[in-house]
């Protein structure tokens, strides 16, 4: 019978993990690529956190889509648009800030 140390089937196992993740890296699309370097500025910026919380929080409480674009609206104002969004993200952030109380 052959037993293994657990120390050696821990690094193992790490080692194993590591290439599976480095191919499931190397096979990531250019879109899929954007979402993860957008969701590591997630995790980096606690604050952003807080404000994607109460964005998700706001937008599930109201049924009325012009009462969820004032409540929105309104933790962009107090807020600002969170870091980790991309550009596109960020200008779509002020665009509802300035208009989101107008158009429902």
């Amino acid at each position: 019978m052959n037993v293994q140390h657990p120390e050696t089937i821990i690094k193992e196992t790490i080692a194993l993990a590591e290439a599976w993740q480095d191919r499931a890296n190397a096979l990531l699309t250019s879109e899929e690529k954007g979402i993860v370097e957008q969701m590591m500025r997630l995790l980096t910026h606690p604050m952003d956190k807080v404000i994607l919380t109460k964005m998700i929080d706001q937008s599930f409480r109201s049924h009325n889509p012009a009462r969820v674009a004032d409540q929105i609206n309104s933790l962009l104002r107090k807020y600002g648009v969170p870091d980790f969004f991309f550009i596109r993200g960020q200008a779509a952030g002020t665009n509802v800030s300035r208009l989101g109380s107008v158009y429902p």
